[in-house]
């Protein structure tokens, strides 16, 4: 049993592997928020991979973003709700991220949790500091 789980979680992790590296960038901050997230969160939490500083302006990085989030849909690994996407499965999540050392995963969930908090509307940090717990 623990040998077919095992297998799968492979096949996943290679299946996340063939996608373009923003996609995988993408799916690795997304699978840090949870099975599902709202994309508008995503968006906050992308700095923690890729400052605003380096990356593209606000509108080009939006678009950026749900390009990369349509692709994932297209390939099976999400699935789009009315305001959210959501992992087809948590071993899909799961392998998303994988793509982060293990080494290296406390600080980018620390990472993640800054810019949400950094990223806050004024007025919703209380909701940033939910999302983080």
């Amino acid at each position: 049993s623990q040998f077919v789980t095992d297998n799968v979680a492979d096949l996943l992790k290679r299946r996340l592997l063939t996608m373009p590296k923003q996609v995988q960038d993408i799916l690795l901050v997304a699978s840090a928020l949870g099975n599902e997230f709202e994309d508008r969160v995503l968006e906050m939490s992308m700095s923690a991979i890729a400052p605003e500083s380096e990356g593209a302006h606000h509108g080009e990085r939006t678009d950026l973003i749900a390009a990369s989030l349509q692709e994932a849909v297209d390939g099976g690994i999400l699935r789009r709700t009315d305001s959210s996407y959501g992992f087809i499965h948590d071993q899909l999540q799961q392998a998303s991220f994988d793509l982060c050392p293990e080494e290296h995963k406390n600080e980018f969930q620390a990472n993640i949790g800054r810019s949400l908090i950094d990223n806050a509307e004024e007025g919703r940090e209380l909701e940033s500091l939910l999302l983080i717990a």
